[in-house]
Protein backbone atom coordinates (compact mmCIF):
# COMPACT_ATOMS: atom_id res chain seq x y z
CA UNK A 1 0.00 0.00 0.00
CA UNK A 2 1.30 3.43 -0.93
CA UNK A 3 0.70 6.49 1.27
CA UNK A 4 1.12 9.81 -0.50
CA UNK A 5 0.36 12.89 1.57
CA UNK A 6 1.58 15.29 -1.10
CA UNK A 7 -1.06 14.88 -3.81
CA UNK A 8 -4.60 16.18 -3.74
CA UNK A 9 -6.96 13.26 -3.37
CA UNK A 10 -9.70 12.86 -5.98
CA UNK A 11 -12.69 14.89 -4.87
CA UNK A 12 -10.64 17.52 -3.00
CA UNK A 13 -9.91 19.67 -6.04
CA UNK A 14 -12.84 21.99 -5.27
CA UNK A 15 -12.44 22.13 -1.51
CA UNK A 16 -11.93 25.92 -1.69
CA UNK A 17 -15.63 26.31 -2.52
CA UNK A 18 -16.91 23.73 -0.05
CA UNK A 19 -19.97 25.08 1.78
CA UNK A 20 -19.60 22.49 4.56
CA UNK A 21 -16.36 24.06 5.85
CA UNK A 22 -17.13 26.06 8.98
CA UNK A 23 -15.24 28.56 11.15
CA UNK A 24 -13.79 25.79 13.36
CA UNK A 25 -12.36 24.06 10.29
CA UNK A 26 -10.40 27.23 9.48
CA UNK A 27 -8.47 27.11 12.78
CA UNK A 28 -5.44 24.87 13.38
CA UNK A 29 -6.73 21.68 14.99
CA UNK A 30 -6.16 18.01 15.74
CA UNK A 31 -8.20 15.19 14.22
CA UNK A 32 -8.45 11.47 14.93
CA UNK A 33 -8.92 8.59 12.51
CA UNK A 34 -9.49 4.91 13.23
CA UNK A 35 -8.22 1.98 11.21
CA UNK A 36 -10.62 -0.89 11.75
CA UNK A 37 -9.84 -4.05 9.85
CA UNK A 38 -11.10 -7.57 9.36
CA UNK A 39 -10.03 -10.48 7.18
CA UNK A 40 -12.33 -11.72 4.44
CA UNK A 41 -12.88 -15.42 3.71
CA UNK A 42 -9.73 -15.49 1.53
CA UNK A 43 -7.56 -13.89 4.22
CA UNK A 44 -7.43 -10.47 2.57
CA UNK A 45 -7.46 -7.49 4.92
CA UNK A 46 -10.49 -5.22 4.57
CA UNK A 47 -10.48 -1.66 5.92
CA UNK A 48 -13.61 0.04 7.17
CA UNK A 49 -14.23 3.30 5.31
CA UNK A 50 -17.08 5.76 5.16
CA UNK A 51 -18.09 8.55 2.84
CA UNK A 52 -16.81 11.88 4.18
CA UNK A 53 -19.49 14.45 3.36
CA UNK A 54 -17.24 17.47 3.77
CA UNK A 55 -14.38 16.18 1.60
CA UNK A 56 -16.51 14.06 -0.74
CA UNK A 57 -14.34 10.95 -0.59
CA UNK A 58 -13.95 7.65 1.27
CA UNK A 59 -11.96 7.94 4.50
CA UNK A 60 -11.42 5.88 7.62
CA UNK A 61 -13.88 6.93 10.34
CA UNK A 62 -12.56 10.24 11.62
CA UNK A 63 -13.42 13.43 13.43
CA UNK A 64 -12.12 16.69 14.80
CA UNK A 65 -10.77 16.92 18.35
CA UNK A 66 -12.74 19.59 20.18
CA UNK A 67 -10.73 22.18 22.17
CA UNK A 68 -11.84 20.73 25.52
CA UNK A 69 -11.05 17.08 24.59
CA UNK A 70 -7.99 14.90 24.86
CA UNK A 71 -6.89 12.92 21.80
CA UNK A 72 -7.99 9.50 23.14
CA UNK A 73 -11.23 10.94 24.48
CA UNK A 74 -11.97 12.29 20.99
CA UNK A 75 -11.25 8.87 19.44
CA UNK A 76 -13.70 7.16 21.79
CA UNK A 77 -16.41 9.80 21.34
CA UNK A 78 -16.05 10.01 17.54
CA UNK A 79 -16.24 6.24 17.09
CA UNK A 80 -19.38 6.13 19.23
CA UNK A 81 -20.92 8.97 17.20
CA UNK A 82 -19.80 7.77 13.76
CA UNK A 83 -20.10 3.99 14.13
CA UNK A 84 -21.98 3.30 17.37
CA UNK A 85 -19.07 1.23 18.73
CA UNK A 86 -17.28 1.31 22.06
CA UNK A 87 -13.50 1.31 21.60
CA UNK A 88 -11.88 -0.99 24.15
CA UNK A 89 -8.29 -1.28 22.93
CA UNK A 90 -6.32 0.89 20.52
CA UNK A 91 -2.82 1.90 19.51
CA UNK A 92 -1.74 5.19 17.94
CA UNK A 93 0.18 4.21 14.82
CA UNK A 94 0.76 7.49 13.02
CA UNK A 95 0.77 11.21 13.71
CA UNK A 96 1.43 13.88 11.13
CA UNK A 97 0.67 17.53 10.48
CA UNK A 98 -0.32 18.77 7.04
CA UNK A 99 -1.76 22.02 5.78
CA UNK A 100 -5.12 21.81 4.04
CA UNK A 101 -6.89 24.46 1.97
CA UNK A 102 -10.05 25.37 3.86
CA UNK A 103 -11.90 27.75 1.55
CA UNK A 104 -8.76 29.68 0.63
CA UNK A 105 -7.05 29.52 4.02
CA UNK A 106 -4.18 27.09 4.57
CA UNK A 107 -4.80 25.40 7.93
CA UNK A 108 -2.45 23.02 9.74
CA UNK A 109 -4.23 19.86 10.86
CA UNK A 110 -2.49 17.33 13.10
CA UNK A 111 -3.90 13.88 12.40
CA UNK A 112 -3.69 11.09 14.98
CA UNK A 113 -4.30 7.70 13.36
CA UNK A 114 -5.24 4.81 15.64
CA UNK A 115 -5.49 1.10 14.98
CA UNK A 116 -8.59 -0.04 16.84
CA UNK A 117 -7.66 -3.45 18.21
CA UNK A 118 -10.87 -4.29 20.07
CA UNK A 119 -14.36 -2.80 20.23
CA UNK A 120 -17.93 -3.62 21.22
CA UNK A 121 -20.75 -3.24 18.75
CA UNK A 122 -21.19 -3.63 15.03
CA UNK A 123 -19.95 -0.77 12.87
Amino acid sequence: MKLNLGKVSPGLENVTTNKRINAEDKKPHHSVAALITQNDKDGNIQYLTQWHLKHKMLTPPCGKVKPDQGIVEALIIEMKEELDIEVENYMEILQYTKEYDMNGKMVPVTMHVFKVLKYKGTP
